[in-house]
């Protein structure tokens, strides 16, 4: 009887950097050390509430083609696919102000993720700065109810950032 494979998404990728999700309703943590085991990657991290697991390489040794097939070797039990391009996307390239628009914050993403090292992007930054006007405006005003919007606007950044493409920072 054949192994049923599990199916991972490359949701994101930048030389060096891919993030994997696993899909909803995967119970078990990945083996980590296993993941090691390829030669070129460096570093693993995975997040059971969200199912990303972050794997960081040497792109000089391989490129994500080789990558993939490396793990997926070591890993027999995994299908790794991309994800396909949404067909609204597609659409963005005719309209420059759309694609201005949708674009330009990813790239700023990108930019902040790189200087920083990878320590904060705007994935962070927005809800912090967000939690921090809230704390602000609280001890200023704390009869105003200004400060509860502020946090839950923060809030709501933070788990959007993390639940859906939230890790988009190469």
């Amino acid at each position: 009887m054949q192994e049923e494979k599990e199916v991972v998404q490359i949701v994101s990728s930048s030389p060096g950097r891919v993030r994997l999700k696993f899909l909803p309703g995967n119970a078990q943590v990945p083996d980590l050390d296993r993941f090691l085991l390829v030669p070129a990657v460096t570093e693993v991290s995975y997040r059971k509430l969200t199912g990303s697991l972050i794997i960081l390489y040497d792109s000089t040794r391989c490129d994500l083609k080789e990558l993939v097939l490396q793990i997926t070797q070591l890993h027999s039990s995994l299908a790794i696919v991309s994800i396909p391009i949404d067909p609204a996307e597609r659409e963005l390239s005719k309209n420059l102000l759309s694609s201005l628009m949708y674009r330009s914050p990813e790239s700023i993403n990108r930019a902040a993720y790189q200087k920083t090292s990878g320590v904060m992007a705007l994935t962070s930054i927005l809800p912090v700065a967000f939690f921090s006007w809230a704390l602000v405006t609280a001890i200023r005003s704390p009869s105003w109810p200004q400060w509860f919007e502020l946090y839950r606007e923060g809030s709501f950044l933070w788990h959007f950032y993390q639940d859906s493409q939230g890790d988009q920072r190469e």
